[in-house]
């Protein structure tokens, strides 16, 4: 009597959920790959299961304590402020796009008036305006996470770090871009308070932070409608010019005059966002100097975190003409004030 032949093994037919997961695994993998060849910086792990440690000029590096023993505060401030620079960056590159495409609208126009093909032109006019849009995507990533490491500096400064901070603050470390980590460096002193860690310098910090971002925020904003003009004069005169004179315009040029008005949206939404942002953290300035505790500071803290989270970040020009201008002054308010309230 033979023994019967042991059962040829099967595999289980994956459930639903089980196949839906991998289904989303692979895309996700697909997807995290994708932006690792573009170096977007945000929107995907540095933990990502790769065959290869480099992906293109992309470091995959998994931050550590070893690396970072201790997120202080002027570390955490250092990477943000090299995180927001390399913001501004992408955000001069947006603009730099903008006033491309407007002069290639007008040379489209003036092509098409001489009789020869400006569709190259026209068409190139609107490639523009969509990298623009794409690379403003980028910017808005970058500001994101220097927003957040700008604001827990602030924190770190004025109070002792807990463990769920030093956890948040390695986490940070990981999602700055590669190129902001290598340029990061020290940067002690950033504020000017003398207080010792508690409230009172925390309360310090927040006005002094919200003094100076008001005032270069309402010069952004200035700034701001000047460049609308130049972004958006070129594509559109010409075009008015057609319709009132008679003349016949071009399908292509006509075309690039409406998606002018993408940069047309992008940089008053930016003019509005500054002088909104500017609005609240003059309010918080003035408020700030009856705050005796941090919870008679924390709604104002508040504010301030959401006005600068709604704006764009401030352009480095805008920084570098004022900044001097900007210390003497808050030194000088504080100065005032301390006369005021010093028993005479």
């Amino acid at each position: 009597m033979h023994d019967s032949p042991p059962d040829t093994p099967t595999r289980a037919p994956l459930s639903k959920d089980r196949a839906a997961r991998r289904r989303r695994n692979y895309l996700s993998w697909t997807w995290n790959g994708v932006l690792q060849i573009v170096r977007d910086p945000r929107w995907w792990p540095r933990d990502l299961p790769l065959s290869h440690r480099h992906l293109l000029p992309r470091r995959i590096v998994q931050a550590d304590s070893s690396e970072w023993p201790l997120p202080t505060s002027e570390q955490l401030r250092a990477l943000a402020d090299a995180q927001f620079l390399e913001a501004k960056l992408w955000y001069a590159v947006v603009t730099r796009l903008y006033i491309l495409a407007g002069t290639l609208a007008l040379v489209a126009y003036y092509v098409y008036n001489a009789g020869h093909r400006y569709q190259y032109a026209a068409g190139a006019a609107v490639v523009l305006q969509i990298i623009a849009a794409l690379a403003r995507l980028r910017a808005t990533r970058l500001h994101t996470v220097a927003h957040e490491a700008d604001w827990r500096a602030l924190i770190l400064d004025a109070l002792e770090p807990s463990g769920g901070e030093t956890s948040r603050a390695i986490q940070l470390e990981n999602l700055v871009s590669d190129g902001a980590r290598d340029r990061a460096g020290r940067l002690p002193s950033y504020y000017s308070s003398d207080l010792p860690k508690g409230d009172y310098r925390l309360i310090s910090n927040i006005r002094e932070t919200a003094f100076f971002t008001a005032a270069l925020y309402n010069t952004a904003a200035t700034r701001a409608v000047w460049l609308a003009v130049v972004v958006v004069v070129p594509p559109l005169l010409p075009f008015a010019y057609s319709v009132i004179a008679g003349v016949v315009v071009s399908p292509a040029v006509a075309i690039v005059a409406v998606t002018s008005f993408l940069p047309l949206w992008d940089v008053f939404a930016r003019n509005r966002a500054w002088r909104a942002s500017a609005a609240t953290l003059d309010r918080v300035t003035d408020a700030l100097v009856y705050a005796s505790d941090v919870r008679s500071a924390l709604p104002l803290f508040i504010d301030s975190v959401i006005a600068t989270a709604t704006a764009p970040p401030i352009p480095t020009a805008v920084y570098r003409r004022q900044r001097n201008q900007l210390r003497t002054n808050w030194k000088r308010l504080v100065d005032d004030e301390r006369r005021q309230l010093s028993p005479r």
